[in-house]
């Protein structure tokens, strides 16, 4: 089958299905990175705080069988212990949101 191997800190997924589409999703945002793959069935998930030097490898390949996606006993899911403390501070995004805020206040003020 064709699709995505993904390689990060010495693992190796494959993402892939006969079945179905398959999808490798990266995000940035001013504060995390995200990276998600899989089909129906997720294959990778890991959030990280936002640094240089993070560092993930993809590529488009034949394989003969996917990994085991994630599940109750395969769980692979990677969140970074600097995202974790991030993302439990009860500010987290506040200055995001009020910058927003202000961008569509004046965009609301000008139409009035």
């Amino acid at each position: 089958m064709l699709g995505f191997i993904v390689k990060h800190l010495g693992r190796t997924y494959k993402i892939g299905s006969l079945r179905e589409q398959v999808s490798v999703i990266a995000l940035i945002n001013t504060h995390y990175f995200c990276i998600e793959g899989g089909c129906s069935d997720p294959f990778i998930c890991s959030f990280q705080k936002l640094r240089e030097g993070l560092e993930f490898e993809i590529e488009v390949t034949e394989f003969d069988d996917p990994s085991d996606p994630i599940s109750e006993k395969n769980q692979i899911i990677e969140i970074d212990p600097e995202y974790r403390q991030m993302a439990s501070d009860p500010d987290f995004g506040l200055d995001y949101k009020l910058e927003m805020f202000r961008r569509l206040e004046s965009i609301l003020k000008k139409d009035h």
